[in-house]
């Protein structure tokens, strides 16, 4: 499979997953990414970023996610999440650090 199908592969896992979530939005974005959506996922949740890497260990790039970052309308609550899969097809979520506490403390009150 070509690395553009397996990225397109992983989009769809997400929008799916979110999906089943309740986010009856979500859907790959236009372009994956391009100047029609922010991001590679189209979600009411989140703005998604999602990378598919053939290697063992997971990165993100200050300047991938300072570019996400500023492609966000301004004032915007909707926070980023960063979908990372490695070789082994494992997955992980990287966020913003205040977004993340932000979300519990939201949860929490209900």
């Amino acid at each position: 499979m070509k690395p553009r199908e397996l990225g397109n592969r992983l989009e769809d896992q997400i929008a799916e997953k979110l999906q089943s979530l309740g986010d009856k939005f979500a859907r790959r974005s236009r372009m994956s990414g391009g100047q029609f959506d922010v991001g590679d996922v189209v979600s009411s949740w989140f703005f998604v970023q999602a990378k598919k890497r053939n290697t063992k260990h997971i990165t993100i790039s200050r300047d991938e996610w300072t570019k996400l970052d500023t492609e966000i309308p301004v004032n915007s609550l909707k926070p980023i999440i960063y979908v990372n899969e490695n070789q082994y097809g494992e997955k992980f979520v990287t966020m913003d650090y205040d977004d993340f506490f932000r979300i519990i403390k939201e949860n929490k009150e209900g």
